[in-house]
């Protein structure tokens, strides 16, 4: 039941976009694509780091693959996405860009908390 629930309002919610018109979707969709892959990258690099350094204290032999300039080379690419996204949001032409970028970026997150929620840890890596 619940099951069918979830997916007539997912089905419900697919839909309304066409009330919007195509064009208004299509410009949403590519304007959000716009600084959303180096948010998520931002968020991999971000996350790269303690669980590298956990890996290096406990389990070396895991690592097959050596990174160059670790952490150096983490933090550096953090930066620069911070720089990118800071300079897109005082560029008025790529301000709607980030900004549809950031309204993906908390629905997901929020998306994730709400699931979240009943769990009482993070599996491990």
């Amino acid at each position: 039941t619940r099951a069918i629930l979830i997916a007539t309002v997912f089905a419900l919610l697919a839909g309304a976009p066409s009330m919007l018109g195509a064009e208004a979707v299509f410009t949403f969709l590519v304007n959000a694509s716009g600084a959303l892959m180096l948010i998520v990258y931002g968020m991999v690099a971000a996350a790269e780091i303690p669980v590298r350094r956990k890996l290096e204290a406990e389990a070396p032999e895991k690592l097959t693959i050596r990174m160059w300039l670790f952490p150096a080379g983490s933090y550096a690419a953090i930066l620069a996405i911070l720089v990118i996204l800071a300079a897109m949001g005082l560029t008025p032409s790529l301000r709607p860009q980030l900004l549809c970028s950031l309204v993906v970026t908390a629905i997901a997150l929020a998306a994730f908390f709400v699931l979240r929620r009943g769990r009482s840890a993070v599996p491990a890596v």
